[in-house]
């Protein structure tokens, strides 16, 4: 599907019937380029993207916070407020491994222990 040539007269199992794929561009991922296999990279160009520095620590916490509350149907502002010690904690976190699933992970922790100690009222 790769080969513009082969991919013009591709059979699809599924649909039962040949269709043209010359015209799809397609957009693959991997995290190590070392491990896929020669004859893939000889079809690809391969454009590498670095992820977010240290120094996008605040605005990777600021749109993983936004990300969370949309997630749970939320607005931001909705959600529990945080310590400063526990956002200095969050932002640490991501400095220091410069993972965003991690980060993520630690603030919807955040949230689910802040939402607990939020205290409810009975109507």
């Amino acid at each position: 599907m790769l080969e513009r040539s082969t991919a013009g007269r591709y059979f699809d199992g599924c649909l039962a019937a040949e269709i043209d794929l010359s015209h799809v561009n397609w957009i693959l991922t991997a995290n190590r380029v070392d491990r896929l296999p020669t004859p893939l990279l000889s079809r690809i160009d391969v454009v590498e993207v670095s992820g977010p520095g240290r120094d996008h620590a605040e605005v990777v916490l600021a749109g993983l916070w936004r990300a969370v509350a949309r997630d749970v149907g939320l607005p931001p502002s909705a959600l529990p407020r945080i310590e400063a010690a526990a956002e200095t904690a969050l932002l640490r976190l991501f400095r220091n491994t410069r993972s965003v699933r991690r980060l993520r992970r630690a603030i919807e922790t955040v949230v689910a222990v802040s939402a607990r100690n939020v205290p409810r009222t009975v109507n």
